[in-house]
């Protein structure tokens, strides 16, 4: 039987060496629990569930032994929020890829899906909405309100392309 499946996945087990890197991955790194789990199995050999590091995470800040990281310090919140970290986002005319959270992230009063993303698509790009702002009627086309879903990045390039020739032209 090899020693990944003999170590049991507990708060006891985790030795001083390990809790030395604990505490570096989350004060240095700013790691959260899960990356600091998924961290220490590849450097360790063990597979460390998320849990018992944010238990003993729990543990050593109660302890005073290290200080909290605020969620918007750590780097997952910063690679979420990519090359807009710092910075007032500004999406207009953005070509941006479709994550995960875009096809999961639900209505919190109705339950449903928020955005009707097709399956297909794998860009989208952010026209605004004039009507968002107690407009009632536009001359804007259809495909250049809202946010638009692209199979392509190519595909968005000459819907934003087409978009700013329409403006030029209205001008």
């Amino acid at each position: 039987m090899s020693k990944k499946n003999t170590i049991k996945k507990t708060t006891s087990n985790i030795t001083l060496e390990v809790e030395k890197r604990i505490i570096e991955l989350h004060q240095k790194d700013k790691l959260g629990a899960q990356a600091i789990s998924d961290k220490l199995s590849e450097e360790f050999d063990i597979n460390f569930s998320r849990a018992p590091i944010g238990k003993r995470l729990t543990k050593l800040k109660k302890a005073g032994k290290i200080k909290d990281v605020p969620h918007k310090k750590r780097q997952a919140s910063k690679n979420m929020r990519g090359k807009y970290y710092g910075k007032k986002r500004n999406t207009y005319l953005d070509i941006r890829i479709i994550t995960d959270i875009d096809r999961k992230t639900r209505d919190l009063t109705t339950g449903k899906l928020k955005y009707n993303i097709p399956n297909d698509a794998k860009f989208k790009v952010d026209f605004k909405n004039p009507t968002a702002s107690d407009a009632i009627t536009t001359k804007i086309p259809e495909e250049f309100l809202g946010i638009q879903y692209f199979k392509t990045k190519k595909d968005a390039e000459r819907a934003v392309a087409r978009n700013e020739k329409r403006i030029n032209n209205d001008n």
